[in-house]
């Protein structure tokens, strides 16, 4: 384990922290690093995220220079965004868009679900916010294909699309949170229906059939979903 965030850690990275065979967890968000993850970190999975590993890469470990997250590196839910630079900025705002594992940006607004850092939600990325904060690795094989983020919305099991937006969302047959009480899965695994699931304005048909497991409370968003004629929760 190596926890060394906002420590005012500055300069590169030595390249031997990725070469430390029992390393398991390691933190150094919210300092002054420079330069880039050593590759030995960006090639061991050590978050045990396969497929997200696959598509954000280094960011898991640290946000690259130019980009930010609250937590100062991507995760399961969200990735690091691009941070606009200033117009004439200061030394020290020169300083900080160099640096690597940025917590936050004056020029720009984090969201939450962002997966690939542009600043916009698309309907595929509140599909997985929904599967990862409620440990969708555990809702049953046919939504195996959910934990790549690659593929399309239209695509995933339990899903149905008119005009190429989700239209029917059906997940009665998945085992959401089911596995609460295990030594796997805690009740902090299940965070439940995530606000942004009211941006899927083109949804009709929404079906949880009483998923017993399913943690938090209906969000007031699911309102503005106006096009909505059956929800069954």
């Amino acid at each position: 384990v190596l926890q060394l965030h906002s420590n005012r850690l500055s300069e590169k990275i030595p390249d031997a922290v990725g070469r430390l065979p029992s390393l398991d967890v390691i933190n150094l968000t919210n300092n002054s690093l420079t330069g880039t993850v050593p590759e030995g970190l960006c090639e061991v999975d050590l978050v045990n995220l396969p497929e997200l590993h696959k598509y954000i890469g280094c960011d898991l470990f640290l946000c690259p220079p130019g980009t930010f997250h609250p937590e100062g590196a991507a995760t399961e839910q969200s990735g690091c965004r691009v941070c606009p630079k200033h117009k004439d900025p200061t030394p020290e705002q020169r300083a900080e868009s160099r640096t690597l594992g940025r917590v936050s940006c004056d020029t720009a607004k984090f969201v939450h679900g962002d997966v690939d850092g542009d600043g916009k939600l698309t309907e595929r990325e509140i599909l997985n916010l929904f599967f990862v904060d409620n440990h969708g690795t555990d809702w049953g094989a046919p939504y195996a294909p959910w934990t790549d983020i690659e593929t399309e919305a239209c695509d995933l099991y339990g899903v149905t699309c008119l005009g190429g937006s989700v239209a029917k969302l059906d997940l009665s047959d998945a085992a959401i949170c089911a596995g609460i009480g295990h030594k796997t899965l805690s009740e902090d695994d299940c965070l439940g229906m995530p606000v942004e699931m009211g941006r899927l304005t083109n949804l009709e048909v929404l079906i949880l059939k009483k998923r017993q497991f399913l943690r938090g409370s209906i969000p007031s968003e699911i309102g503005k979903l106006t096009k909505l004629k059956y929800f069954d929760a």
